[in-house]
């Protein structure tokens, strides 16, 4: 999982680099109280998605989000949880409990390419196997 917390020193880099794959973004304000109350309910979600492998998130402070792509600051307001898929908002955050962000944050990471069985072809049950049964048929030609 790669975690970014945008300040005013990365939020330039940032807004490239969110231009790139999936995104989760948590946007907040500072002194907003709805976004303190639900912070440790956040970091508990975070937490809980740590090992996640190619999963993105970020939290920007509505102070950085003028470096944003003009696509990812149309918010509804403080705090907003959005998956964005190359800077565009793709899904967002319904309820605020910590099961539906854990859920949101795991529907945004990568799938995992399936690996594909072998594949083993059986053999018609008439059909001999092997050096023994070409041996067996040779006789038979006579």
């Amino acid at each position: 999982m790669l975690f970014v917390d945008v300040g005013p020193r990365n939020a330039e880099a940032f807004a490239e680099k969110a231009l790139e794959g999936t995104w989760v973004v948590c946007h907040h304000m500072n002194g907003c109280i709805h976004c303190m109350m639900m912070r440790p309910t956040w970091e508990a979600a975070k937490a809980a998605v740590k090992g996640v492998d190619g999963l993105q998130v970020a939290d920007i402070e509505y102070g950085q989000m003028g470096m944003l792509p003009k696509t990812m600051t149309n918010i509804a307001g403080f705090p907003s949880i959005v998956v964005y898929k190359k800077g565009k908002p793709v899904k967002e955050l319904g309820a605020r409990s910590l099961d539906s962000m854990i859920a949101l944050l795991k529907g945004a990471a990568p799938k995992a390419r399936a690996r594909s069985a072998p594949v083993v072809r059986a053999r018609p049950a008439s059909a001999p196997a092997g050096k023994a049964a070409a041996k067996k048929n040779a006789h038979k030609g006579k």
